[in-house]
């Protein structure tokens, strides 16, 4: 009995068909595909036929499928010429336009660092007591936009924050974790803290409170002098208290005390701010001084005043600090508005050119203990209580 073509085509799917079977099935499939091509031919010359009210011209066919081939071409042609002129617009109309502003991914003063790197590590050692940055990532976002990432550490407690910043054609536009409203060295007044009655009942209020306290607790505090003192006075006040740790030296520049935006100053001998940064030969060749511990290794011309070796690196590293900041303020600038808007770098280079480097007060960490002998110096007149913190076993 003769199979139906349905059971062939069954047992054809289901792998069960014989070989002839097999053969008789495909046989089919392929009448069935050139009808369904032939159908769909006549269809599309029917429906052009329908629209037009007249016969299908297959020369006029052929012909509109060749011009709407061409125009396919035309018009992939046009995307990608598109493409190409977006792409020589970014690349090369991109760096162009970022010559003309600021740009943080300049290695113009170092082999190993980005310019930006060594920018805020000046920045923060010049005016941010209580913290350091780290070395920056830079990725160029195109046109003068950049997009920055680095971190700010606390010295006292040492954690860091992540800081970002999108800077666009020389103007910071956005900011991530900012440390530009931290307090002043001094939080009193000049005045205040110079009035005697005002100062003995401080410091009493002082030493009561330490006295309080345990001996494990370790606190960072600010001193004020009774009388500015000069980098030799200020090593011999350092080396008397060994188990004290200068953090940071403000610097006298003629503009007052409390003001933050106005104070400058540098980290001494022993404090925990990392020099790395300063560490390229390229860069000490043009500041000597900038890496402290170098120019202590390696002093060059020494004065003929007598100071001490580390004196005259206080004093070195200092000035190395801010010539630096000087033939670099138009970029550092970028990074602070109160250093945009004063004239700090320059009245403090000039102060220090007519008096020297000398300091008014210290920013040191130190034992409950070490503070209270501090307090009973006669060079300390005002002391205030930054940070306190237990220390571990």
């Amino acid at each position: 009995m003769k199979k139906s073509y349905k059971e062939l085509f069954t047992k054809y799917k289901e792998g069960a068909a014989t070989v002839e079977e097999r053969l008789q099935v495909e046989e089919e499939l392929e009448r069935f595909e050139a009808l369904s091509q032939y159908l769909e031919d006549e269809f599309r010359d029917t429906d052009v036929e329908e629209e037009t009210g007249e016969p299908v011209n297959k020369e006029a066919l052929a012909v509109e499928k060749l011009v709407k081939k061409r125009l396919r071409e035309v018009m992939l042609k046009g995307a990608l010429i598109s493409l190409l002129l977006l792409g020589l617009i970014f690349y090369g109309l991109s760096p162009l336009v970022s010559t003309l502003y600021y740009n943080p991914m300049n290695e113009s003063l170092s082999s190993v660092e980005k310019d930006v790197s060594l920018d805020l590590a000046v920045l923060s050692e010049l005016t941010m007591p209580e913290y350091a940055s780290s070395s920056v990532y830079v990725e160029a976002k195109g046109f003068g936009s950049y997009q920055m990432r680095y971190s700010i550490t606390d010295l006292f407690y040492q954690n860091s924050i992540v800081t970002e910043k999108k800077i666009v054609r020389g103007s910071v536009v956005e900011t991530l974790n900012s440390l530009y409203d931290r307090e002043p060295l001094f939080i009193t007044p000049l005045e205040i803290m110079r009035e005697e009655k005002e100062s003995r009942k401080q410091r009493e209020d002082i030493i009561e409170l330490l006295s309080g306290l345990g001996s494990t607790n370790y606190g960072s505090v600010s001193v004020l002098f009774k009388n500015s003192l000069s980098m030799e006075e200020l090593r011999e006040f350092q080396t008397r208290y060994e188990n004290i740790r200068l953090q940071w030296v403000a610097v006298e520049n003629g503009q007052g005390v409390q003001t933050s935006s106005l104070v400058t100053g540098f980290s001494p001998l022993g404090s925990r701010r990392s020099a790395h940064l300063f560490s390229d030969e390229t860069l000490l060749k043009e500041y000597p001084g900038l890496h402290l511990l170098d120019w202590l290794v390696h002093q060059g011309e020494r004065s003929e005043d007598g100071a001490s070796l580390e004196a005259e690196g206080y004093e070195k590293h200092y000035e190395a600090l801010l010539y630096y900041a000087l033939d670099r303020k138009s970029e550092i600038s970028v990074h602070s508005e109160r250093l945009k808007e004063t004239e700090v770098l320059e009245e403090s280079a000039a102060y220090v050119e007519e008096h020297g480097v000398r300091t008014y007060g210290v920013l040191l960490d130190g034992t409950v203990e070490d503070l209270l002998v501090l307090l009973e110096d006669e060079a300390v007149e005002w002391m205030e209580i930054k940070e306190m913190k237990v220390l571990g076993p």
